[in-house]
């Protein structure tokens, strides 16, 4: 079996594209749209996400693969790793939260159980799954709990 051509001469400074605005602004809202099936597939409640914060995970998601690319001299980065970035940046800027209203002071007791408490790092986990093209419910959970773990032990 043949291996594919690689090309080896290295990118120039003017191949690497800085990120366009419009694209984040996409990318935050197909991002949003796939919150709201990550919380009816998982049976969570009261959880709303922060866009600001989601912006800013995709706006650092693009920093990082500019900076990357440009630093290693790479025009175009596999999927694995540009999945890999956005999941880190998901993580990191944790934009899911519990949405509290004027009447509750504290939150209910299920809100500070695992599923809850690791709601960020599942979300990264089903959307990096999903942008894989593997369908997140396909997948064991044993495998789905341990890459939440991984996750959210390496932040904490």
């Amino acid at each position: 079996m043949a291996s594919p051509e690689v090309n080896e001469e290295p990118a120039k400074d003017e191949d690497i594209v800085e990120p366009n605005p419009e694209t984040l602004d996409e990318c935050v809202a197909t991002i949003s749209l796939g919150f709201g099936r990550f919380v009816k597939l998982g049976g969570y409640k009261g959880l709303d996400i922060n866009l600001g914060s989601l912006h800013v995970a995709v706006k650092s998601w693009h920093d990082d693969l500019f900076i990357y690319r440009k630093y290693h001299k790479i025009v175009y980065l596999s999927k694995h790793k540009q999945v890999a970035f956005l999941m880190q940046w998901i993580t990191k800027t944790k934009p899911i939260f519990t949405a509290l209203d004027n009447s509750q002071v504290l939150p209910r007791p299920n809100y500070s159980s695992p599923k809850y408490l690791t709601v960020n790092e599942a979300f990264a986990v089903a959307l990096g799954l999903t942008l894989m093209g593997i369908d997140p419910e396909m997948v064991g959970d044993h495998i789905i709990e341990k890459l939440i773990y991984d996750y959210y032990s390496q932040l904490t």
